[in-house]
């Protein structure tokens, strides 16, 4: 039997908008159990997506 996409895929959706501020999307993550969101615009279209790793790299690099 082959597997596909639909047998891992998340269902219950969680997405944030491109002013949705860092620690909101963190929050979402942790709370959703998930490791990446994608980021809608105002029409409801995908225009990128945002992980945990891309939230550790801006951290990472934030001036004290």
């Amino acid at each position: 039997m082959r597997r596909t996409v639909a047998n891992v895929m998340t269902t219950k959706v969680v997405s944030v908008t491109a002013a949705t501020p860092f620690k909101d999307i963190a929050e979402a993550l942790i709370t959703g159990g998930i490791s990446a969101v994608p980021v809608l615009d105002d029409d409801q279209h995908v225009i990128g997506m945002v992980s945990e790793a891309d939230l550790l790299r801006k951290e990472e690099f934030r001036e004290l």
